[in-house]
C-alpha cells in the first residue's frame, strides 16, 4: 500500500512528539480543521512509528488541556 503523506494545510508529519507540535494544534483549531500525524519522518516520508503511543497520546492530551486559557 502506497500512502500520500504530503504535507498541506490540513495535514502535518511530525516524526516524534515535541512541544513545538501544540502550535499545529492550535493552527488547525483556529482554521478549518485537520490532521497532525506523529511517527512520519517529514523529510523521506517513511513511517517509523511511535514507540509507546499510549503515553504519546496520553502526554498530548495533558499537555493541550494545562496550556488551555478558560
Amino acid at each position: 500500500m502506497n500512502l500520500d503523506f504530503t504535507q498541506t494545510k490540513q495535514m502535518e508529519l511530525k516524526r516524534e512528539y515535541s512541544d513545538n507540535l501544540l502550535k499545529t494544534v492550535v493552527a488547525f483549531a483556529n482554521y478549518s480543521g485537520g490532521a497532525l500525524i506523529i511517527g512520519i519522518d517529514e523529510k523521506n516520508k517513511e513511517v517509523i512509528g511511535v514507540s509507546d503511543y499510549i503515553n504519546s497520546k496520553l502526554n498530548i492530551e495533558n499537555k493541550i488541556n494545562v496550556n488551555l486559557n478558560y
